[in-house]
């Protein structure tokens, strides 16, 4: 293989996917008879076009879904996140509804002594309250055994 001879046809070449062969002084083929005799290329057809429309329009859906599927990526994290959060703000306030039952529970204890002490010591002073009222009633003087015996 030497210089190719001039006038010779080079190798096809390809554009969008269509293939350019060339013509005798290397000048390519337009389709407009440029070749006696030789192939007429004139780009793609009715189905490759649709082949191509199609092509790009799932290449769009792709990068739709794609886009989609990275902002529900990000939504279940921040919902992920907020499940986390919701989670320790329930176990905390879960904590703080236990310590007041406790709570709750000795004060009622504590509430139920100081009655029973409140009794006791009501009891008491009615006690003191009667004998104070006996000391300072007026009394009749007391009779001697004579005076009571004589009936006087």
């Amino acid at each position: 293989p030497g210089p190719e001879a001039p006038g010779a046809a080079g190798p096809p070449a390809v554009e969008h996917g269509v293939l350019i062969p060339h013509g005798p002084g290397g000048a390519p083929v337009d389709g407009q008879g440029g070749a006696p005799g030789g192939p007429r290329v004139t780009g793609p057809g009715r189905l490759e076009r649709s082949y191509q429309d199609r092509i790009r329009g799932l290449e769009v859906e792709v990068e739709r879904r794609v886009s989609a599927l990275s902002t529900l990526r990000k939504e279940l994290d921040v919902s992920q996140l907020v499940e986390r959060g919701t989670a320790r703000w329930a176990d905390r306030v879960e904590d703080q509804v236990d310590i007041a039952r406790r709570q709750a529970n000795r004060l009622l204890v504590t509430l139920g002594a100081l009655q029973r002490e409140n009794e006791a010591l009501r009891t008491e002073l009615d006690g003191a309250r009667s004998r104070l009222a006996r000391l300072d009633s007026p009394r009749e003087p007391r009779r001697s055994w004579w005076q009571r015996a004589l009936g006087r």
